[in-house]
């Protein structure tokens, strides 16, 4: 380039400008707006013998804005050109609201904060882009990424200066408002590589996956890897009321625990966590995840994954080598959920108590990634179902139930599965007696499907005869349908909802609530009146 010609500096880090020189010329960088950390001297003067190439070094620690200039001027007396290169990696800074793209010719972008995607904004992550953390903050996604990258280029999320960061959190919005499933809010994640993200800590009533933690959102990952990443439920993956697709995926050695937190036990689910929630996986792998360490207070469950009140299929999947403190070294299933596995290779996983590879138990659990290692209430099923169609379960170890444990309260379908090498057997079957099966309490199931189209089931159980009440709200608190209002027996119950008012039009999309309430008829039976809320998401 010629003398008096303006190099254009933007958002560089440790730059160098290479100057080559055929005549003698004395050169002056001037006219640079830098903040005081910039490590050079706004004006020197540099002789450049003929043929000779001058390095001029600077370097950069921080924020740049949009664009820094600087000038390259020569003495009056003296005449010639120069070459000028800058030589660095271009590297953007990211911090606060974000959207718009990130781009492949950047290459790198580095974190300095938290990052948030606002409600209707789109952020779009080219392939080959590096999005690297210099600071323990997560990438919160109110809006919508759209992460693509190929099999030459990825995109990849990784920590930098810091030695952990927070993960991808896609949530419904700033204040969990909104909650309603559609197609127009769904993210999409491609050939992307993320690991070393850490959310162990339970904050203030809040869980946290590790990597990826979904709220009452849609997402679709494929040809991607989660790996090396903790959280306090779900190390790799964390799903509450929302619905998440994988293909082709690998969630591998991801780590669900605790110890920072208020309580001292671990969490659930060291691969994949699912609560209220729809999941779809075909030809992933779930390995090498565990759940942290035992306490002589609870266990928890799946070392894989950890599936409650949800529904889930998994076909042409390997989940292996997974460790659990609990139940389930390989998939543990709680309260009112629904399994399908077609073609799945189960095999080589550990579990502390029950299921080495597969445990299911239909009875609810007192509070999320929580359930007593010996259960104090009593079965109130069948809520979960396990249907299987050709599997293989070779090497699960557990204290019972090698291959695979369940009881009276789920409904399992086995369909061509071999068993090879399961410790200390190949399945074990837990059957409750008549007494047992005669509930001792009041208690309102989650309902299942959830969420629903066109309809989902609602089941609950009273200790006692009385007049019961099951009514349905919107997200508003306006009354939307009475489904009971009768006196019923005691015992166990369940009605169905589909979808529709007191006169019979479809409702919309949305947030429903529906509370029970129960008025034992014979007083002598030391029970109070009661009521119990759930919500659950009807998806047009």
């Amino acid at each position: 380039m010629s003398l008096l010609d303006t190099v254009a500096i933007t958002n560089f880090r440790a730059n160098t400008l290479s100057v080559t020189n055929t005549g003698w010329i004395e050169l002056v960088l001037s006219g640079i707006s830098l903040p005081d950390s910039f490590t050079t001297d706004a004006t020197f003067p540099t002789v450049v013998p003929p043929g000779d190439t001058v390095v001029i070094a600077f370097g950069y620690e921080g924020i740049l804005g949009d664009t820094t200039t600087a000038t390259l001027s020569h003495s009056d007396n003296v005449r010639g050109d120069v070459n000028v290169t800058l030589v660095g990696t271009m590297q953007q800074v990211l911090l606060g609201e974000l959207s718009g793209t990130l781009r492949h010719e950047i290459g790198e972008y580095r974190v300095a904060g938290p990052v948030i995607i606002p409600f209707d904004e789109t952020l779009i992550i080219e392939p080959g882009v590096d999005v690297i953390f210099d600071a323990d903050v997560p990438i919160i996604v109110y809006g919508k990424l759209n992460a693509v990258g190929t099999v030459e280029d990825s995109i990849r999320f990784l920590p930098g200066d810091a030695p952990s960061w927070g993960g991808l959190r896609f949530w419904s919005d700033r204040n969990e408002t909104n909650i309603v499933l559609n197609e127009t809010d769904s993210s999409t994640i491609a050939y992307m590589r993320l690991n070393g993200a850490v959310n162990d800590v339970f904050d203030d009533g809040i869980y946290f996956g590790g990597g990826i933690d979904v709220r009452h959102r849609r997402l679709g990952i494929s040809n991607s890897v989660i790996s090396h990443c903790r959280g306090e439920n779900g190390g790799g993956i964390r799903v509450e009321s929302g619905s998440v697709g994988v293909a082709e995926c690998r969630v591998d050695s991801n780590r669900a625990n605790s110890t920072f937190g208020p309580r001292l036990e671990p969490g659930s689910g060291g691969g994949v966590y699912l609560t209220d929630s729809r999941f779809f996986a075909r030809d992933c792998s779930f390995s090498y995840n565990t759940v942290g360490e035992i306490t002589r207070f609870t266990a928890h469950g799946g070392g894989g994954i950890m599936v409650h009140q949800s529904s889930v299929f998994l076909h042409g999947c390997l989940i292996s080598s997974n460790t659990v403190v609990g139940n389930g070294g390989g998939v543990d299933i709680v309260g009112s959920s629904a399994v399908s596995m077609y073609d799945c290779y189960i095999d080589q996983n550990v579990a502390a108590i029950n299921g080495g590879g597969i445990s299911i138990d239909g009875d609810g659990i007192p509070e999320e990634g929580m359930f007593s290692t010996t259960p104090s209430e009593p079965f109130e099923g069948p809520f979960a179902t396990l249907d299987v169609h050709t599997a293989y379960l070779y090497n699960n170890t557990a204290l019972d139930g090698g291959g695979i444990y369940d009881t009276d309260s789920a409904e399992v379908s086995l369909d061509n599965v071999t068993y090879v090498g399961n410790v200390p057997n190949d399945r074990t079957t837990i059957t409750h007696t008549a007494e047992e099966a005669q509930p001792h309490r009041f208690t309102l199931q989650q309902n299942a499907p959830n969420p629903f189209n066109p309809e989902t089931i609602i089941r609950f159980s009273m200790p006692a005869q009385g007049d019961v009440s099951l009514t349905l709200y919107n997200i508003t608190g306006q009354r939307v349908r009475t489904l009971l209002s009768r006196s019923m027996p005691l015992g166990s119950h369940e009605t169905v909802w589909n979808g529709r008012d007191d006169v019979g039009r479809p409702v919309a999309s949305g947030v429903y609530l529906y509370r029970l309430d129960w008025t034992p008829s014979d007083k002598a039976t030391n029970h109070e009146p009661s009521s119990l809320i759930h919500r659950m998401t009807l998806v047009r």
